[in-house]
């Protein structure tokens, strides 16, 4: 509520992601998790704590809101000059005229508030610091049913955009950039 803004660093999300998938599908083992992070998905800028935080919560909230058995779809994109991490389930789904209040503090729907305890405080953080590394965040019914929680982070231009910069990976899924970035 402060307005907390955050310096970012390189994020290789095809890194960064996997971990987070496994960590979590050990929480959830009634539940199945698939990845599709393209190899091209863009270098993010953004904070790997706070990153893996909001991941961390779109994951949980779609086993606990979803039925044992159900299988939890992440998909990186390339989203104009950013880069997005969705997180896709086939649980109750949300109404699309509740999609921004479920970021609200201390929001829950009532559909789902029924279902699973919980504070209504998650998503709210997720959005501050979304918001903090100069992303955004959002949630949307699927086709079919379902949800979809996003978000995505500003990229970082590479050489393939026309700037001069080198990328190194590390071990821990950082990137490094040198050159000139925007």
């Amino acid at each position: 509520e402060t307005g907390l803004q955050v310096e970012g660093e390189p994020i290789l999300l095809q890194r960064l992601v996997p971990g987070v998938i496994t960590y979590e599908a050990r929480r959830w083992p009634a539940m199945s998790f698939e990845v599709d992070l393209p190899c091209g998905l863009p270098v993010a800028s953004g904070d790997r704590t706070y990153v893996e935080q909001i991941l961390r919560n779109l994951l949980a909230n779609a086993a606990k809101y979803s039925e044992p058995g159900g299988t939890i779809t992440v998909v990186g994109d390339a989203d104009g000059d950013a880069a997005a991490i969705r997180v896709l389930d086939r649980g109750p789904g949300i109404d699309v005229a509740e999609a921004e209040r479920l970021f609200e503090l201390y929001y829950r729907s009532p559909v789902t508030a029924r279902r699973r305890a919980g504070s209504g405080i998650g998503l709210y953080v997720c959005r501050g610091l979304a918001t903090a590394m100069g992303g955004h965040i959002w949630a949307r019914p699927r086709p079919g049913g379902g949800s979809e929680f996003g978000f995505s982070l500003p990229a970082i231009a590479t050489e393939d955009d026309g700037l001069p910069a080198t990328t190194t990976v590390a071990d821990d899924g950082l990137a490094s950039t040198t050159g000139r970035v925007p």
